[in-house]
């Protein structure tokens, strides 16, 4: 029952993510619930734009237990100038993608999301629509060339808690979930690890060159 109950997460994400067999880390990968490789970012005079393409766990909860994932774009949009009504967005990777925003007084932007068949791999163009007008945005991806890759970020945070996470492990498969996502700003990369358990997530900040920073805080109740 447990193969089954990962079969759909693993494919998913060892589409991405890529372990040699020969490896002595374990296999982590079926225990990722969450893996944003990259993120896109574009600018004009009236909007910023950024998308952060994810395979993630439907619903998405912090709670140590593996759902089924799906291809997904969070995209949030900061206004210019003052423009308010409503905002659209459109977009083609492999098929035409359209959807409206929402605002978020939390993030002081609007966000969305797309459920998408393929996450993007290359620049592309996001028409946002507002009233009559719409303008085009160049969106280009962020990850910097000297940054890790996400399956060495996950193998550098095992071999920092082998202990930890080989106490979780039962069958050979971590008794818990794994985030890992791209985390962009304006001159560096780094990746967040989180080992999430029932009670509490491990957290790792694994900067482009390997530097490892962690803390450990309680799951929302």
């Amino acid at each position: 029952m447990k193969i089954k109950k990962f079969i759909v997460i693993f494919v998913s994400i060892t589409l991405i993510l890529s372990f040699t067999a020969c490896s002595k880390t374990p296999n982590l990968v079926q225990s990722v619930s969450r893996l944003r490789a990259d993120t896109y970012f574009g600018e004009n005079e009236n909007y910023t734009l950024t998308i952060y393409p994810e395979v993630r766990e439907h619903p998405l909860i912090a709670d140590g237990k593996i759902n089924q994932t799906k291809k997904v774009l969070i995209v949030k949009l900061k206004v210019k100038n003052n423009l308010s009504g409503e905002f659209k967005i459109t977009l083609t990777l492999d098929k035409e993608y359209a959807e409206t925003f929402n605002f978020s007084a939390i993030a002081d932007c609007f966000i969305t999301s797309i459920d998408v068949e393929k996450l993007p791999d290359k620049p592309f163009i996001a028409t946002i629509c507002h009233n009559e007008s719409m303008e085009n945005v160049n969106m280009e991806s962020l990850l910097k060339p000297s940054t890790i890759s996400a399956d060495k970020a996950l193998n550098l945070a095992y071999k920092h808690k082998k202990e930890y996470v080989d106490n979780l492990m039962i069958n050979g498969v971590f008794e818990g979930e794994i985030y890992l996502r791209l985390i962009c700003e304006i001159d560096k990369n780094y990746w967040y690890v989180g080992f999430i358990t029932e009670k509490n997530t491990l957290c790792l900040l694994i900067g482009e060159n390997g530097v490892i920073d962690e803390r450990t805080i309680p799951n929302p109740v």
